[in-house]
């Protein structure tokens, strides 16, 4: 694998050699980009920040508007690493940017009818309150923003309303996501159910709601869970594997499962949990998903010490 990345590494920067060669200014900004997202995979974050905001200075210097949607995801990738290296204040303000701007340009996008479907301001999460530092370690791998096309494009084309609120979406989840990780649960839930929302009611697909919900149903009752809501959480991940299933969305399956078993288990339901994570194994296992393999069986071996102990 770590010679595929090099090799992939060794492939870019002979492509943006070549492309200063030429001075293809727009092949600059677009490989840079790539790097960008690369090396944010990898988990490079002081790399990745570099050449992100190397991607954002060529895209407005070009003459990109500041608040382009291209100018966002970026904005929202540099959000993330802020936060995976805990750099609070200015991850905060990151997020509240990306969805303060993709909000105004869905307003200034739609007729003054359909804008009226947008959160008031006072839903609004307020974020004036410093978050404490977390009292436990953290990982340091941040996921990018999965977008279907490459976040470094500059055409003065009219912005899809639909775009628009995919963008918004992807903004929440980010934020819902920020606040999750520093135990804020009320405030990460606010933003998985307006992205929630967005999901189910505004990016339907042949009358069916986009993939993206399993994922945010998931993360949704993951908090609840934390939160030690289990009802509410088994309701919200019931509802991720019963959609995944409907949309043959069948490789999330064994990650949905075990999170309900987790749930199972929290609530002191032992023996459901134990035969949920069973099920989540085999399912992992006929996938040959060797990290959710290992992660399953950790928590099932956990489960059964806990069982253990609980009957001495």
């Amino acid at each position: 694998m770590k010679g595929h990345i090099d090799q992939a590494e060794k492939i870019m920067h002979q492509a943006l050699d070549m492309a200063l060669k030429d001075k293809n200014q727009q092949a600059v900004t677009y490989i840079y980009d790539q790097m960008a997202n690369m090396l944010l995979r990898q988990g490079k974050f002081v790399e990745a920040e570099i050449a992100f905001k190397e991607t954002l200075r060529r895209l407005i210097t070009s003459g990109t508007e500041k608040t382009d949607p291209a100018v966002i995801e970026i904005s929202l990738k540099l959000a993330q690493i802020y936060s995976a290296t805990r750099r609070i204040s200015e991850a905060q303000a990151g997020f509240q940017w990306c969805i303060d701007t993709t909000e105004k340009l869905i307003l200034s996008s739609v007729t003054s009818s359909s804008s009226s479907s947008l959160p008031s301001t006072q839903e609004r999460i307020d974020v004036s309150e410093k978050l404490p530092l977390p009292t436990v370690s953290e990982t340091t791998k941040t996921e990018s923003p999965s977008s279907s096309s490459s976040s470094a494009s500059t055409a003065a084309e009219p912005y899809d309303i639909k775009d628009l609120k995919a963008l918004l979406g992807m903004c929440l989840e980010a934020y819902a996501r920020f606040f999750a990780k520093y135990k804020k649960y009320d405030d990460a839930i606010v933003l998985f159910t307006r992205a929630l929302s967005i999901s189910e009611n505004d990016l339907m697909e042949d009358g069916h709601p986009h993939q993206e919900t399993v994922t945010i149903l998931n993360d949704l009752g993951t908090v609840y869970d934390l939160k030690g809501d289990y009802n509410k959480a088994k309701d919200c991940i019931r509802r991720s594997a019963q959609l995944a299933q409907r949309l043959g969305n069948d490789h999330s399956l064994p990650t949905i499962v075990c999170n309900m078993a987790s749930v199972e288990a929290h609530s002191g339901n032992y023996t459901e949990a134990q035969r949920l994570y069973r099920k989540a194994l085999k399912q992992a296992e006929r996938q040959e998903d060797s990290r959710t393999v290992t992660i399953i069986k950790n928590k099932l071996a956990q489960l059964e010490t806990d069982t253990l102990l609980k009957k001495k």
